[in-house]
Parts: C-alpha cells; sequence; structure tokens
C-alpha cells in the first residue's frame, strides 16, 4: 500500500510540472524538468507532511492523503524552483 502511496504522489507531482509547463511556457526547467521536480517535489514533502500533519485511514484515506500531499508538496516546490532559477 505504502508503494501505491509513492506512486500516486509522483504522477500527480508529474502531472502539476506538466500543468505548469503548458500554463507557462517560460517557467522552470522546460516540461520534462518541471515534471521531474514536481514529482521529487511530491515525494519529499509528501512524505514529510505525511509524518507530521493528519492523516486519513483506510484506503479511501491513503489515496485521499497522497494526492493533497503529493499536489502541496509539488506546488511548493515549483515554487521554490520559480525563485532559486531566476533569468
Amino acid at each position: 500500500m505504502v508503494i501505491l502511496s509513492y506512486l500516486i504522489s509522483a504522477a500527480v507531482g508529474a502531472a502539476m510540472g506538466w500543468f505548469l509547463t503548458q500554463k507557462q511556457p517560460d517557467y522552470g526547467l522546460g516540461s520534462t524538468g518541471n515534471m521531474v521536480v514536481g514529482a521529487v517535489g511530491a515525494l519529499v514533502i509528501g512524505y514529510i507532511l505525511a509524518m507530521v500533519g493528519p492523516t486519513l485511514g483506510g484506503f479511501i484515506g491513503l489515496l485521499i492523503n497522497s494526492v493533497v500531499y503529493s499536489l502541496l508538496g509539488g506546488g511548493i516546490a515549483l515554487f521554490a524552483l520559480k525563485f532559486v532559477k531566476r533569468p
């Protein structure tokens, strides 16, 4: 079940990076780079939030936690990338 949570987090983070590239083409590292940063950020920050933040029980709770935490994690990582990589 934990592996499923990691896969969902990575997929949602990568989708967030791709979506951001579609909305703002000159943002970040390009499509592939933003997808990687979103996926890694979703995994790392999602893992930290899962240890610290509130969690829901059961299989549906695991899915909801994975999606919500990965959206937050991917968003934070991509937002931080904006300030680290300045033109």
